[in-house]
């Protein structure tokens, strides 16, 4: 199964305040736009072989090349899934040698954090202290529940929660790309992203220039 070619479609950026943290020195913090991040949103659509259908939207943040900006820009997305690549690439890249002749783009896939619809599930970590005093049959009943709980409330909530998969995912990159005003973008990712990589390169190849596949997390 595949989706409807990211070129048949088109979505929009929203310029909006950095959701995420940015680096704090105790005595003072440094918002992230301080650090020449770029935030917004870019808007998708739910299922992409239903182009007019409902939309989500998927979070990015741009760093811009510090020195002309001459190379593909890199996408770099998280593993899990359900990883915040806000968490981890933020603090990694600000002032590096991979920033200064491209653009950066870090983006939370569609149901992460930031993400809308978020699709977090409160109700396990609601119960941390449940498990960890808990045998582990009560255990697993109580981590079950709670995801029994969640999948409730967001089917409650009209969120269709099978249009969230690697198919659909993998179709959002092209059309973030497209929306930020890029060609073919070289992509990272890191465990489950390996897994997006590889979607990516079957379904979307002309969006891509290169690949890396960071491995998987045991």
């Amino acid at each position: 199964e595949t989706a409807t070619p990211a070129s048949a479609q088109v979505s929009t950026f929203r310029s909006a305040e950095c959701p995420f943290e940015g680096i704090d020195f105790g005595f003072f913090a440094l918002i992230p736009e301080d650090n020449g991040w770029e935030c917004g949103y870019v808007t998708v659509p739910e299922r992409h072989a239903d182009p007019d259908g409902s939309t989500i939207e998927i979070p990015v943040a741009i760093l811009r090349a510090s020195s002309g900006g001459a190379e593909a820009p890199l996408f770099l997305a998280q593993g899990g899934p359900g990883g915040s690549a806000f968490e981890v690439f933020t603090l990694l890249l600000e002032g590096s040698a991979v920033a200064a002749g491209r653009d950066i783009v870090i983006f939370n896939q569609r149901g992460t954090s930031f993400a809308t619809p978020d699709l977090s599930c409160a109700e396990s970590f609601d119960i941390a202290v449940e498990l960890l005093e808990a045998d582990e049959t009560e255990a697993d009943r109580l981590a079950m529940q709670a995801v029994v709980d969640c999948q409730e409330r967001l089917a409650a909530a009209g969120v269709d929660l099978s249009a969230f998969n690697s198919v659909e995912n993998a179709a959002d990159v092209p059309l973030v790309a497209q929306a930020l005003g890029y060609g073919r973008i070289d992509f990272y990712g890191v465990s489950y992203g390996t897994l997006l990589d590889l979607h990516l390169m079957r379904d979307h190849p002309d969006a891509l220039r290169s690949v890396i596949l960071d491995s998987v997390v045991p």
